[in-house]
């Protein structure tokens, strides 16, 4: 292969500052190309190749799948065009980039190329609809039109209903329709009157698991689990919630049926906490929890708007109250009943021992399908039993990880500068609440073009901007040395979704629980996303095997245990819709996810950083919630530390 016009000359394309060096050196990699050039005209960058003897075919379609698969998307060349006849040059035999000629028009701009296979048509119909964008090409990557890695378990339980298996992996290794629709493997449609069995999944290692039958009756403790019950204080009220648009009319039989509806095909909600000292989650049988039990009828006629909400508030608080995980009561609702001629509403309020985030995605679909009428003839997935289960079998395998965690989670253990929590001080009914919404153009540079530039994901750019906000705090609040500041490494926790892939044929994508996976993060002095990406990649499973090893391996978790505490916690939710006026749909101007602890539970960090995007009228915006205890914290520091971490994502967006 040869470089001919390598220069690392840097242009800028859509924005983006691009080095054509190693664009060449991607397009020059790729088998059949004797001599590669990148250039860029009319702001669109093309790549020119010199084809070897006999390679001529197909040669511009496998060099931009090389590109596709290897470079950023702002890197891939939108034109490929080959020349039999060499690359021209000057009479001194250098390349003459001005003789190079301009692109055919058959081989115009491929971003927007149509599907050619029935797996294409599929797999960019359900781009276009998971993440809102009605104009999608074949070529386009999930990442850069804002998928993320939530919203690629929503890919995958979308492609397996239209038949097809594609894993998440298969999402961030070949991003694009064209590229995923070349691993997609067609299922074998199902014609089963009840519903399957759960799937056998297959352990790396190649060891075959039986997992068919009926979901074993007690669940193993999982690492989330184990962190909650460490965490001590009562667990009652601990929930999320939603609060659903429903049709006028209905009466409350028929919301019963639908609350029973999903009692019995969700294992999860049907599970009883056993409270001995080390706790027993025991799933209950089909039937035997009523939902007719478990459902309020509240009258809303007439109510103005103040009114109704003010019944909403009351109505929600006291079904937390009403939840008992010991007698297997882990979810309650609550209709707002108002009348014959005016939509009302549905509340749905689980204990968050049994649910989390993407839980409440396959609880809706199922919620509006059970309602409507519609087909819900996809499996549940495996059970969360059994998940449990695969998580147990993995503690001793994941010994080797142990020096990357020690050292994850080894750096100063003070970073906001304040004393440690008192857990019979510091609990839920006194935290504080600060929050920040992120407008949608500023949104949209954070979410997509900036991780396109940058070649990372959303979550390494809200994390390295986040410990640079917390050093420029910690000088302006303090007046501490900036050199000294710069010095140290900060270690956060961070949450993940949990849902990974640790075994062949693992569906967890119709899966009632909680997954959550928690791990620490180390921030480096001037970290760039590019830096925190390379060390989250580093981290197996997303992280996952440090929770694995800190509740599940005898050995490694007094070790783990005895590493310093982090002090702060991040979570990125992903994107969710906003609510729309359609019927079975979530309310309007209602939070995505609400919820909240039992006032006595104790708080676990200083300071807890959550954000999610929420569709806007003007496209999605960051939401952005700092939760602090009044004791320790004021509001107006965390206030000017959330206006730190904004101005520190506006700066980056500047330079990205």
């Amino acid at each position: 292969m040869e470089f001919v016009g390598r220069a690392d000359q840097q242009v800028k394309v859509r924005g983006f500052r691009v080095e054509l060096g190693e664009v060449e050196e991607v397009v020059a990699g790729c088998e059949g190309v004797a001599q590669a050039v990148a250039s860029v005209r009319e702001g669109r960058l093309l790549a020119y190749v010199v084809p070897r003897p006999g390679s001529e075919e197909r040669l511009a379609e496998r060099v931009r799948e090389r590109a596709v698969e290897l470079l950023p998307d702002y890197m891939v060349p939108s034109v490929v065009t080959v020349l039999e006849g060499g690359l021209p040059l000057t009479p001194n035999g250098k390349l003459d980039r001005a003789a190079l000629p301009a692109p055919r028009a058959r081989q115009a701009d491929t971003t927007r190329r149509e599907p050619a296979s029935e797996v294409e048509r599929v797999l960019r119909e359900l781009f276009a609809q998971i993440l809102g964008v009605p104009d999608v090409g074949v070529d386009d990557s999930f990442f850069a039109l804002g998928g993320d890695s939530i919203l690629s378990i929503r890919l995958v339980a979308g492609a397996r209903k239209r038949g097809l298996t594609v894993s998440a992996r298969d999402v961030f290794r070949h991003k694009t329709v064209a590229g995923l629709a070349r691993h997609a493997r067609e299922r074998t449609p199902r014609t089963r009157a009840h519903p399957a069995p759960e799937a056998e999944p297959r352990a790396r290692d190649g060891a075959h698991r039986p997992d068919t039958g009926p979901p074993p009756a007690f669940v193993p403790l999982t690492p989330i689990i184990q962190w909650q019950r460490d965490r001590g204080g009562p667990v009652d009220a601990f929930h999320q919630s939603v609060l659903v648009r429903v049709p006028a009319a209905l009466d409350l039989p028929f919301v019963a049926g639908l609350v029973q509806s999903l009692l019995d095909r969700h294992d999860a909600l049907r599970i009883r906490l056993g409270r001995t000292p080390q706790w027993t989650l025991e799933v209950q049988p089909q039937g035997t929890v009523r939902g007719s039990e478990h459902v309020r009828r509240v009258d809303v006629r007439g109510l103005g708007a103040d009114q109704h909400e003010a019944a909403v508030t009351r109505a929600a608080e006291a079904a937390a109250g009403r939840l008992d995980p010991g007698n297997g009561h882990m979810l309650e609702a609550v209709w707002f009943d108002a009348g014959d001629t005016r939509p009302g509403h549905l509340l749905l309020v689980v204990n968050h021992l049994v649910v989390d985030g993407i839980s409440w995605r396959v609880l809706l679909h199922d919620l509006r399908a059970l309602a409507t009428g519609a087909s819900l003839d996809e499996p549940t997935g495996i059970s969360y039993a059994r998940w449990g289960g695969l998580l147990q079998e993995q503690a001793a395998r994941r010994t080797a990880e142990l020096p990357l965690w020690t050292g994850a989670a080894r750096g100063t253990d003070d970073i906001l500068r304040c004393a440690a929590l008192d857990p019979a001080r510091d609990v839920m009914r006194g935290r504080v609440t600060v929050t920040r919404v992120l407008p949608a153009d500023r949104t949209a540079a954070v979410l997509t073009k900036v991780p396109a530039v940058l070649g990372t994901g959303v979550n390494s750019v809200l994390l390295s901007t986040l410990g640079r906000a917390l050093r420029t705090w910690r000088t302006a609040l303090f007046g501490d040395d900036p050199a000294t500041v710069a010095e140290a490494p900060f270690v956060v926790d961070v949450e993940g979704h949990g849902r990974e892939e640790i075994a062949e044929d693992l569906d967890l994508s119709h899966t009632v629980g909680w997954f959550t996976s928690l791990f620490p993060v180390r921030l480096e002095p001037d970290d760039t996303p590019g830096a925190v990406q390379r060390r989250l990649d580093a981290m197996p499973d997303k992280g996952l095997g440090f929770g694995i090893l800190r509740h599940l391996h005898p050995e490694a978790a007094p070790v783990l245990a005895g590493l310093p505490r982090r002090q702060v916690i991040f979570n990125y939710l992903g994107r969710f819709e906003r609510s729309s006026d359609a019927d079975w749909s979530l309310a309007a101007d209602a939070p995505a996810v609400g919820g909240g602890g039992d006032p006595e539970m104790p708080l676990t960090h200083l300071l807890e950083v959550s954000a999610v995007a929420l569709d806007g009228s003007a496209g999605p915006e960051l939401h952005v919630t700092w939760t602090f205890p009044s004791r320790l914290l004021t509001r107006a520091q965390v206030e000017e530390l959330a206006d730190a971490w904004f101005a520190a994502l506006r700066d980056l967006e500047e330079t990205a």
